[in-house]
């Protein structure tokens, strides 16, 4: 009798099959035509053109391997912007439960126009009855084209002495479908980043100057036509001192809110004789009718400025003013430093409020010192 003889190859392939159908998971899966059932799946988008897809569009197949009835007890979106509908047949309490060999659709929707230009990655997790972490992870990824380029991305002008100005170019590429109705001349808008919200957000810069150097032309870009323009982007000379934050952003149309994500940054630290610490005052929440107040530490390298130093505030529930240093502030010379104290009074409305301290030198050098406080109704009882 002859004995068949068998290659190690094939053993490594028949164990190696004997090891992946082994290893499925048991429970609740996703079955998909790409891959054997997992409990975890990827689904693919590639490409997205923003201005042609608005919303992104996807099914998962949840099925039930097991000879027991699955509770769905929740599903959990990774954020805001994917919204999800699952089909059943049966539902317990608001719960769906899917009996024993069946399947149901899980579609997920993602809104286009919540997405950052770039790669993005979204999840779905579902969880079951009983277990605390996800019985099955859906997820969604693709890349969104940019509408809008920025050649540098940051705008960057270092360390600047006051009453020096510095300028930089700035290269802008808009998708040209963009300005297919637009005949407005181009130009930058600016905000600033020392406020917490938009609303509160001043909407000039009188610091920053943005000038048009080229004239829009044509060029390739991401296999699509765009207009090209170059800015040359200055910090005047008597810009406030301390951190400058801001974005810079094109007027023109968005589809929807994609403006909150294609804009420039500028950053500048501009010294001169005054510094402050903190930059920034935070004075915390605050009921109604009460008074609320911090300091912060004012330094000079020229002690002959104290006394023509203007100090004024945004608001009239706002003082501030300055105070004599401690010993063990001032160390060794206390010509040098001062308190400034910062407090708000208690005719303050209610609401999350920013407000500003300006302190002014004769030489035209100032400080705008941001105020952060959150005043709360008095409770009544």
């Amino acid at each position: 009798m002859r004995l068949l003889q068998v290659s190690p190859l094939l053993t490594f392939l028949l164990m190696t099959s004997a090891s992946i159908a082994l290893a499925q998971p048991s429970g609740l899966v996703v079955l998909s035509s790409k891959h054997p059932p997992a409990s975890v799946s990827v689904y693919d988008f590639g490409i997205v053109d923003p201005l042609q897809i608005k919303t992104l569009k996807c099914s998962f197949h949840l099925h039930n391997n097991t000879t027991n009835p699955i509770t769905i007890e929740q599903i959990q979106p990774s954020c805001g912007c994917t919204s999800f509908l699952l089909s059943s047949s049966i539902e317990s309490n608001g719960q769906t439960i899917i009996a024993p060999n069946e399947t149901v659709t899980l579609d997920a929707d993602i809104q286009v126009d919540h997405l950052k230009p770039g790669d993005f990655t979204k999840y779905i997790y579902v969880f079951t009855k009983g277990d605390l972490s996800p019985a099955v992870s859906l997820e969604m990824k693709g890349t969104v084209l940019p509408l809008i380029e920025f050649d540098p991305q940051v705008v960057d002008f270092g360390t600047v002495p006051f009453g020096q100005s510095h300028s930089q170019m700035l290269k802008v590429r808009i998708d040209a479908r963009l300005l297919k109705n637009f005949h407005q001349p181009l130009r930058l808008d600016m905000t600033p980043l020392s406020a917490p919200q938009p609303s509160a957000r001043q909407r000039s810069l009188p610091f920053i100057k943005t000038v048009l150097i080229s004239k829009p032309h044509t060029v390739q870009w991401h296999s699509r036509t765009a207009i090209e323009v170059a800015y040359q982007v200055t910090l005047e000379p008597f810009a406030p001192l301390g951190p400058l934050q801001g974005t810079l952003y094109p007027t023109v149309p968005y589809p929807s809110n994609t403006i909150a994500h294609d804009m420039a940054y500028f950053k500048a630290n501009v010294v001169g004789a005054f510094q402050c610490d903190p930059h920034v005052i935070v004075l915390g929440s605050v009921f109604q009718r009460r008074t609320a107040y911090d300091r912060a530490i004012l330094k000079t390298t020229r002690p002959d400025l104290w006394h023509d130093l203007t100090i004024r505030t945004s608001a009239p529930y706002l003082k501030a003013f300055l105070l004599p240093a401690p010993t063990t502030v001032a160390s060794s010379n206390s010509s040098l430093t001062r308190i400034l104290q910062v407090q708000l009074t208690p005719s303050a409305p209610v609401g999350a409020l920013t407000l500003h301290v300006f302190v002014q030198a004769i030489d035209r050098e100032q400080m705008d010192i941001p105020v952060y406080v959150n005043v709360m109704p008095k409770n009544r009882n």
